[in-house]
């Protein structure tokens, strides 16, 4: 489909690190969106020094379109790769995807329109994970379930409407200029920092249920343990810059891996055991007891409120530097 003439030009940026498998599919998205209301002019593949082969297939895509650009991330996290990309586009328009991501062919129209109609700093759409195997599926589950995240609203397809934050994010470049960049202390949850400093500085965040992406999870439980004690370490450094981010949801996963530490107390005392198996009895039902997968996702649970809660106490220790 042609571009319109008013299209609205956007850079896709791309952070990447190792990802083989992601990379390949969530390029081909980007590069056939629709084009009624935006034209993708550039797309900024900014690596963290990949090495599985991720590097050769975004090369390989370069070589067919020109609009693919390889950028260098020394640093290797995430923010500093959205800032590069900041600094290389010039487009009004910046829509970060993630590499193990595949965005609907109408993301960026509908992202650009979404801008345009409310008048908002960021949008963004919900997180809808699709998992590649038995795990993967259990961790997709809990990823959509209450009691996986919460009530996160990103999580669980909420409607359309003003919200703390977003899966990925579509920005305004006049947003960074009013707002910042994003911090790069932030390894991990730099855009529940942004998010969080946009609305306090009188800016908003949009969610649209419209935005569809699919998200493909961790598909092994130390992965994923190790994904969640990143978040959970610099939840702590998130809510001293901003404590109107802390929610009650957040304080769940420590004192429940509290808890389980001192699991072994209970050879002394037995109401040392009360809490750690009350948790364990709950995720078990709440993972359907009796149907297809739900060991798993009674371990994918457990997994992620432990690594959380472990990652939130030694945040809360000192530095969560990872």
């Amino acid at each position: 489909m042609a571009p319109a003439a008013q299209a609205t030009p956007v850079t896709v940026v791309i952070p990447l690190l190792d990802d083989r498998t992601g990379i390949g599919p969530c390029l081909d998205a980007v590069l056939t969106q629709e084009a009624e209301t935006s034209r993708v002019e550039r797309v900024l593949v900014v690596d963290g020094g990949s090495t599985d082969g991720s590097r050769e297939i975004v090369e390989s895509l370069r070589a067919r379109d020109p609009r693919v650009q390889l950028l260098e991330n020394p640093a290797r996290f995430v923010p500093v790769a959205l800032n590069l990309a900041i600094d290389a586009s010039t487009s009004p328009v910046l829509v970060r995807v993630d590499s193990h991501a595949v965005i609907a062919p109408d993301y960026v129209d509908v992202a650009v329109r979404t801008l345009d109609r409310t008048n908002a700093d960021v949008v963004g759409g919900p997180m809808r994970p699709n998992g590649d195997s038995a795990i993967g599926d259990a961790v997709a589950w809990a990823l959509s379930s209450r009691w996986g995240i919460g009530g996160s609203r990103f999580h669980l397809d909420g409607e359309s409407g003003e919200t703390d934050s977003v899966y990925m994010g579509v920005f305004r470049r006049t947003t960074f200029e009013r707002y910042g960049r994003f911090d790069e202390r932030f390894k991990r949850n730099q855009d529940d920092e942004f998010t969080y400093r946009v609305r306090e500085q009188g800016g908003r965040v949009w969610l649209d249920p419209a935005l569809r992406s699919t998200y493909t999870p961790r598909s092994d439980f130390d992965a994923l343990f190790r994904q969640f004690r990143g978040y959970g370490r610099f939840k702590p450094l998130v809510v001293r810059s901003h404590p109107s981010g802390l929610r009650l949801r957040h304080l769940a996963p420590p004192l429940v891996a509290l808890a389980w530490m001192a699991l072994p107390l209970a050879v002394l005392r037995r109401r040392y055991a009360v809490i750690p198996l009350a948790h364990l009895a709950a995720v078990a039902v709440a993972a359907k007891p009796g149907t297809p997968g739900w060991s798993k996702r009674t371990r994918a649970l457990l997994t992620m409120h432990l690594g959380y809660g472990i990652g939130f106490l030694r945040g809360l220790a000192g530095n969560p530097d990872v």
